[in-house]
């Protein structure tokens, strides 16, 4: 992922329990850093599986079930979503502010079963 927040990107605007504004969803994320160091999503090297995991991406951002606070980065929140699952795990959706913006953008995304270890910031439950 490069450092510099240039190419093609997609506008997904979060669930209004983020601070951040908008979430941009890179190209670059999305098609190679992804699925180089996630390997149970292989399947986004293709045009159906990289569409997939888009929406499942924004569905994630726009309708999460908790919304947590990184435990590696004060600037980053992490979205996870029960609703959108994998094998019983759910979708974990880690995004990071750009310096200088209310702007966030999507670090990476994969499932898990685990619990998130960050602070609670919201949860559907307590919605």
């Amino acid at each position: 992922m490069s450092a510099d927040d240039t190419g093609e990107y997609k506008i997904i605007r979060p669930t209004s329990k983020s601070s951040f504004g908008e979430v941009r969803l890179y190209e670059e994320t999305l098609l190679d850093h992804i699925p180089e160091n996630h390997p149970e999503l292989k399947l986004v090297g293709t045009l159906l599986g990289s569409n997939l995991l888009a929406s499942a991406i924004e569905e994630a951002i726009v309708n999460p079930t908790k919304l947590h606070q990184s435990v590696t980065s004060a600037t980053t929140e992490v979205f996870v979503s029960s609703r959108v699952l994998s094998v019983g795990n759910q979708l974990v959706v880690p995004v990071r502010g750009i310096a200088g913006t209310t702007s966030g953008r999507v670090a990476t995304a994969y499932f898990s079963d685990n619990d998130y270890p960050g602070t609670l910031i919201w949860s559907a439950d307590d919605a």
